[in-house]
């Protein structure tokens, strides 16, 4: 897996049961819990992954921008190398960088993108207050079936 630690036997049931889940018709809804420091972010990245393998793409929703830099970084590490494209949508990016992101996930180019929900509404799809409203733009409808969330909290 690339993962640097042995996994406990409490991963390995949770991933088992995860990639259950992934592998269901019906839409996962998952609450992995535990302490800092052991795997959480491991197993949100293998699901990634694994999502990204099945043609869908990723958001990572955190509730700060340095907890969804963070995890840009932790994702990055791991996927890139795997020609898993990862993006980060934050304030700390220049207007420039941002419009090309945006581009980006318009044009489903990107796989995996980190961000917090008071970022700008790159993904209409879980940006508050009209989630998967219809557009004159974008067929939102559409476009929210090739996503998964990853929420940290």
């Amino acid at each position: 897996s690339g993962f640097l630690y042995d996994d406990t036997p409490d991963q390995l049931r949770a991933w088992e049961e995860i990639a259950t889940d992934l592998s269901s018709t019906s839409p996962m809804d998952r609450l992995l819990c535990g302490d800092v420091g052991f795997g959480k972010t491991e197993l949100a990245i293998r699901a990634a992954f694994r999502a990204v393998l099945s043609k869908k793409r990723v958001v990572v929703l955190a509730p700060t921008t340095i907890l969804a830099g963070q995890l840009y970084s932790s994702f990055s590490a791991r996927l890139e190398s795997n020609a898993v494209l990862v993006e980060m949508v934050s304030r700390f990016r220049s207007r420039g960088e941002l419009s090309k992101i945006k581009k980006r996930v318009l044009e489903g180019k990107n796989d995996v993108a980190a961000t917090c929900p008071n970022e700008p509404a790159f993904f209409p799809c879980i940006s508050p207050p009209n989630p998967c409203a219809a557009s004159s733009k974008t067929n939102k409808s559409n476009f929210s079936a090739n996503f998964i969330a990853l929420i940290f909290i």
